[in-house]
């Protein structure tokens, strides 16, 4: 995290005794040479997380536990809002989001990387997420060995015809 990677698996564990708060306090933390107090804190995450449609109490809540997946989809975000990586992966970040939410999810992609300079590698098994975004490189896995890499055509090929082709 330190050096700009970031990286969101698809099933993050939940985490009993660690608030949310917490934890993205101490992820900030980790990145300034002078801690972050807990008021100046709240007063940068709070407006993020009204952005993001969070509540405030949601800060207090267990990292991740009993989070339906469009909070943990919120949650993560709100993690690359505050620690502005360098690198973000993400694997399946459209899993269990209905259509509004993946538009969302890529409209926040496509408004990060307008504002710095982000690499990206985004794992997912819906085209859709990919053809809203300025993708340079599409690269098809299968039984653990790339099967196939290209451009935007990879995408538009998986779209007509599936991954086997």
């Amino acid at each position: 995290s330190k050096r700009g990677l970031f990286l969101a698996p698809q099933s993050p564990p939940e985490i009993a005794g660690v608030r949310f708060g917490s934890f993205l306090r101490s992820a900030m933390n980790a990145h300034r040479e002078t801690p972050m107090g807990v008021e100046e804190f709240y007063a940068t995450v709070r407006p993020l997380m009204s952005d993001l449609d969070l509540e405030p109490s949601f800060t207090q809540r267990n990292l991740l536990e009993g989070f339906s997946g469009g909070e943990r989809k919120r949650a993560e975000w709100l993690q690359v809002e505050l620690l502005r990586p360098s690198y973000v992966m993400l694997d399946e970040p459209d899993s269990g989001l209905d259509i509004d939410a993946t538009k969302h999810l890529a409209q926040n992609i496509l408004r990060l990387s307008q504002e710095q300079k982000i690499g990206w590698l985004i794992i997912t098994h819906q085209p859709s997420l990919l053809e809203t975004l300025p993708i340079d490189r599409v690269f098809i896995f299968e039984d653990g060995r790339m099967a196939r890499s290209g451009g935007r055509n990879v995408i538009l090929d998986i779209r007509q015809f599936g991954f086997k082709t």
